[in-house]
């Protein structure tokens, strides 16, 4: 399991790296944009390219965000279970976030394969939009090994 946690959480930090990077990208290219709006012309497609970075951003980030526990959570009524409950509903919790997560990945591939045999293309640059959707769906994919890890974990420690 521990070269498994490892595994997961080196690849969800790379993803992380790609999206930090990608969010940099997204405003130098909006700055720019302004800026040259003002001196000359806009750079065609930046709010496609916005988009599709923004697509990058969110779907490489998630895991990293499952992995530091930076996700949000209301506490408000577990905060006073006792600590077995707490455990048992985070257990039962993250197997139904594993679950939606990788039906997410799914049908992220779904609909990628779809739109790569369809020829899909944006209306301005005539980019596919296959490897975007493939990209947030390795995101998913990604984030749902996360959940089952903290699922393993969980169990592990319960039963020791």
């Amino acid at each position: 399991m521990n070269n498994f946690e490892r595994i997961v959480q080196w690849i969800s930090s790379l993803f992380d790296r790609i999206a930090q990077w990608a969010l940099a990208v997204t405003m130098v290219l909006l700055v720019a944009n302004m800026l040259l709006r003002v001196v000359w012309r806009p750079i065609p497609g930046t709010y496609e390219i916005a988009g599709y970075l923004g697509a990058v951003v969110i779907g490489f980030a998630l895991a990293w965000c499952g992995v530091k526990g930076r996700h949000i959570a209301i506490t408000v009524l577990t905060d006073r279970f006792p600590k077995r409950v707490n455990i048992i509903t985070g257990v039962i919790i993250d197997i139904l976030s594993f679950a939606f997560f990788i039906l997410a990945a799914w049908q992220c591939y779904r609909l990628g394969t779809s739109m790569l045999q369809s020829g899909e293309l944006s209306p301005d640059l005539r980019f596919p939009f296959y490897p975007l959707v493939y990209g947030v769906g390795l995101g998913c994919l990604l984030l749902g090994l996360v959940y089952l890890v903290n699922v393993i974990k969980s169990i592990t420690l319960e039963s020791k």
